[in-house]
């Protein structure tokens, strides 16, 4: 997406350009502004830099507004001009991919597996499924077929929008806007993974009836986006899910146990820091994976939520491959495929 820092940059030369038949000196001194906004939209800074670069230029503005008057008000208007690029940023729809065409449902197999990446995985990641999920996928992949039954790769190719690891600015910045009632481009993502997700089991089941068993996964972004897309499933295609797994799920309810130790962690998701409460998918037998430590399904309020946003997330972003959760994931949905066909079978 182009960067907002352009248009700001150009509108500000241009009014410059104008002023400059009134005041040469003013003039100057908004189109040294406006080239600045135009060398950082050029450069292209990462969003999530922005806040900083805007810090820093406003600090430097009231340092040099005392000694140089023309250096301070440029530097404080350079602070403004990303800090109202940066705005903008947030208000605008996100740079949302084209949805795929259906998937074929390859000649309706046993088990369609349908997983969702996490945020910023590469599209292009263990299939488009992303590290976490991916693992998953192979073991169980490899179950199915173990046990004489056919198995569907079906990837959900939503936007899965990065948030910075360090220092998470755009995380902690999606979720003030959408508190104030704004759009966060990172939820309006994790929506369209949803209505994807949902358009594709529905089609499943349009196609195949009940001879496929839809099994949905999904890691942190796209856990939230396998937990929206689970509730907008009406009651015959929820049918078909014989399981999901919500892995780091930012919508985790409070009181929800972790399904390995059965434990309760404290809080809820990061979303309910800003009151995003969904009904839980109570149609579809779900799994919530959340280790001890992580915050963005373990969050205990805005304090706890700022102090690990600002932190190395290592729990969130190693704990789950480290700790053998996708292969533990995978045997408990071949477990319950295998109940099924002892089931279907009787």
């Amino acid at each position: 997406m182009t960067s907002p820092l352009l248009g700001v940059g150009l509108a500000v030369v241009m009014l410059g350009v104008l002023v400059t038949m009134f005041s040469r000196r003013q003039g100057s001194k908004l189109i040294g502004v406006g080239a600045a906004a135009l060398l950082l939209g050029w450069l292209n800074p990462a969003t999530d830099l922005l806040p900083i670069f805007g810090v820093f230029a406003l600090i430097l503005g009231v340092v040099l507004v005392k000694r140089a008057t023309a250096l301070g008000l440029l530097a404080i208007l350079l602070a403004v001009a990303i800090g109202y690029g940066w705005s903008i940023g947030v208000s605008l729809p996100p740079a949302l991919d084209a949805a795929p065409s259906s998937d074929p449902v390859d000649d309706c197999r046993d088990v369609a597996f349908l997983g969702l990446r996490g945020s910023g995985e590469a599209r292009d990641a263990h299939l488009g499924y992303g590290d976490v999920v991916g693992q998953m996928r192979d073991e169980l992949r490899t179950s199915v077929t173990a046990a004489g039954l056919t198995f569907a790769d079906i990837p959900v190719d939503y936007p899965a929008l990065a948030v910075a690891g360090n220092a998470d600015w755009s995380l902690l910045k999606d979720l003030t806007v959408t508190s104030a009632g704004r759009r966060s481009l990172f939820l309006e993502g994790a929506v369209s993974g949803a209505k994807l997700l949902s358009s594709k089991i529905a089609h499943i089941r349009s196609v195949c009836g009940d001879r496929t068993r839809a099994v949905v996964a999904g890691y942190s972004q796209g856990a939230m986006a396998g937990h929206l897309g689970l509730t907008m499933l009406d009651d015959d295609d929820a049918r078909i899910v014989i399981s999901a797994d919500l892995i780091a799920d930012p919508l985790r309810s409070s009181g929800e146990p972790d399904a390995l130790t059965g434990a309760v962690r404290p809080g809820a998701g990061v979303a309910s820091v800003v009151g995003i409460k969904p009904s839980a998918p109570a149609a579809v037998a779900f799994r919530s994976w959340c280790l001890e430590g992580d915050a963005v399904c373990s969050c205990t309020g805005s304090g706890a939520a700022v102090a690990f946003v600002l932190s190395q997330m290592r729990v969130h972003v190693h704990g789950y491959t480290d700790g053998g959760i996708p292969a533990e994931a995978a045997q408990r949905v071949a477990a319950a495929l295998k109940g099924r066909e002892a089931r279907d079978g009787a």
